[in-house]
């Protein structure tokens, strides 16, 4: 995993952005929290634009931001607590016999369990088509036998539904 956690610090998602406090820009934080340990001395980050590398370079050279610190460990509290239980949204588990956007709905449950808000999270499920929401899981396994990551799939998408539906 990557100093931005698979990316999914930077990704640039308008759930993303919703999930986390206007004062903090995620990029910079989550580069400024790794570099910030005397153990590290480099940090790879992917880039795909010159834009993305002038914002890191503005990133590592800049001061942190009051409330920046504060903010970036309390994340890295809800991502350490979440664990392995991480979906990467690697879509081998497709497809789901029943139609459930697995990647869609465990992405939703990543923002709510390092993030912590519901309103959000909340605002995506209903932005799922209804026959592709979590709740139409028949625990059926046939994901977790494909799941790469080994991923307790059924329990993370009933949880889903009852933090959403």
């Amino acid at each position: 995993m990557g100093p931005l956690h698979g990316g999914m610090l930077a990704r640039p998602e308008l759930a993303l952005r919703d999930l986390v406090a206007d004062t903090i820009q995620t990029t910079r934080a989550g580069l400024q929290f790794v570099l910030a340990n005397p153990a590290v001395s480099t940090a790879c980050s992917g880039m795909n634009r010159i834009s993305d590398l002038a914002e890191n370079l503005d990133s590592i050279t800049s001061a942190p931001r009051p409330g920046d610190w504060d903010e970036v460990r309390k994340i890295f509290e809800r991502f350490n607590a979440a664990g392995k239980t991480l979906c990467t949204g690697c879509n081998y588990c497709r497809p789901c016999p029943e139609g459930v956007d697995i990647s869609r709905n465990l992405r939703i449950r990543n923002y709510l369990a390092v993030y912590g808000s519901a309103g959000p999270a909340h605002r995506a499920w209903m932005a799922i088509p209804l026959d592709e929401r979590a709740d139409r899981c028949t625990e059926c396994g046939t994901c977790e036998e494909k799941c790469p990551n080994k991923l307790p799939v059924r329990e993370l998408l009933k949880k889903t539904a009852e933090a959403c539906g």
